[in-house]
Order: C-alpha cells, then structure tokens, then sequence
C-alpha cells in the first residue's frame, strides 16, 4: 500500500509518480479488474450501468411501494436505500448496497483514497496550501494500514459474493 499512498499524495500535489509505483498500481489494477469482471458476470445487470459511474448519491430511505432494483422484492421505506448515478435512480436493501459499495470502492480505489486521504489532510492543522515532503510520512504511517484494510475488506466481501453465486449455479445444475 506504500505506492498507493504516494500514488494519492502525488495526485494531490500534481507530481508525476516514479516507475515503480505505477507498474505496482498497474498490478493493483489488473487485479481490481479481474474481480470486477467476476463480480459482474455473478451478480444484476445495474452493476454494469455503475462501473462508469464517477459519482454515486446515497439517499436513506425509499418511497412508499419501492421494490429492489436487483432483487425485485418491496422495500420498506425505512429500511431501503436510493442511488443517483449518472442517468439512473434506483432503490435497494442493504444487503444489496453492501455489494455495489464494495464494487464501487475497489473499481475506483486509488482515486477513493486519494479523496479520502485529500479530506483527511485539508483538515490538518498543519497544512495550509501544499504538503511538505517532510508530512509523507506522516500520511503514510496513517494511510497505509487504513489503505490496506479497506482493499482487504473489499476484496474478501467481492471474491465470497463470487464464490456464493458459483455454488449457487453448481447447485442448480445438479
């Protein structure tokens, strides 16, 4: 997590990334979009209307006789969730929000923890307009365990969702 961490630094500061960090995001990448791709072809076709998505708007809560977007069933109002993505508005249950935020989290990684990490800094005493090389370390130390965690979380929630659908399907075949 070390190179993603400088990646999101330098993307702050607008300062070109060495070779090594870019050929260890490039392998993060291929990874990141393996899973995606698996994650697609197990689960509803709205997955792929939000893998372009930049931008999601969570609304909690949905309007009287809602149904889920992916599942079908009716939602009540308390307990369902609205997104606003691009051209679409849909509604959800949780357990279906959980999937398409571990989604969109691990499409957009290194630019989510860049934001993060953006916000994180903006509101440090320390800083005023730019970030001294002397406070990497400092993001690092904070950064990267934090980075490394939410990748982990990510990937483990998206590789079981895989692994249900495929035992899913290989029992619907016997």
């Amino acid at each position: 997590m070390n190179e993603l961490v400088e990646f999101c630094i330098r993307h702050m500061t607008h300062v070109p990334c060495s070779p090594t960090t870019y050929k260890t995001l490039s392998i993060m990448t291929d990874k990141r979009a393996q899973l995606c791709a698996r994650v697609a072809e197990s689960s509803a076709p709205i997955v792929m209307h939000m893998h372009n998505a930049q931008t999601i708007e969570q609304i909690n809560g949905t309007p009287n006789g809602a149904c889920c977007a992916v599942t079908g069933k009716p939602l009540p109002s308390k307990l369902g969730i609205q997104l606003k993505f691009d051209d679409h508005h849909i509604c959800v249950h949780p357990e279906v929000m959980e999937l398409l935020y571990h989604y969109f989290c691990i499409r957009h990684f290194p630019l989510w923890m860049a934001g993060r990490i953006r916000s994180w800094v903006s509101d440090q005493h320390w800083f005023h307009t730019n970030i001294h090389s002397d406070k990497h370390k400092t993001i690092h130390a904070f950064w990267e365990p934090i980075a490394q965690r939410d990748f982990d979380t990510s990937v483990s929630y998206l590789t079981s969702f895989v692994h249900r659908c495929a035992q899913k399907r290989s029992a619907s075949l016997h």
